[in-house]
């Protein structure tokens, strides 16, 4: 149907062939597709043969499924958080309460500077949580929420 794989990209993307004016009949999308899958894939300045197999598609549908199925490994988007509960549960709860892997943080009276100083860097196991996550004015609420907090036997709420 095409003499080039561009042509019928060409034809699809803007409705005109490189040779001559527009062609009415755009090819269905299942045989863009299938054409597609039976070309060579380039990655980077390679090209590297498709399988053309029921695996090979099945294991790509899948790697497609998860990365659009698994959830984001931050904290969120700054602006998202209700009150300082709320960023403490989806952020900092769970490692500083739950399992303990970082140290209790209440009732010790820590300073502003000193956990903004950690959440924005972080260290070891402690990821950083930039402004994009958290912004400044929630980390000051939370900062403050948790100094409020009488004790390591407190659990949150």
């Amino acid at each position: 149907m095409f003499e080039k794989m561009e042509e019928w990209a060409l034809l699809y993307v803007t409705g005109f062939l490189p040779k001559g004016g527009p062609k009415i009949a755009i090819p269905p999308d299942t045989l863009i597709a299938n054409q597609l899958i039976q070309r060579d894939t380039r990655v980077g300045t390679f090209s590297v043969p498709t399988r053309n197999n029921l695996l090979s598609r099945v294991l790509a549908i899948g790697a497609v499924v998860a990365i659009t199925v698994s959830p984001p490994a931050t904290a969120g988007v700054a602006g998202q958080w209700q009150d300082s509960p709320a960023i403490w549960s989806a952020t900092c709860g769970y490692c500083h309460a739950q399992v303990v892997v970082g140290p209790v943080l209440f009732g010790r009276g820590l300073a502003p500077d000193f956990i903004s100083l950690w959440v924005r860097s972080g260290q070891g196991k402690m990821p950083a949580f930039p402004a994009s996550e958290i912004s400044d004015a929630e980390l000051q609420s939370l900062t403050d929420w948790i100094n409020q907090q009488s004790g390591a036997e407190e659990t949150p709420p």
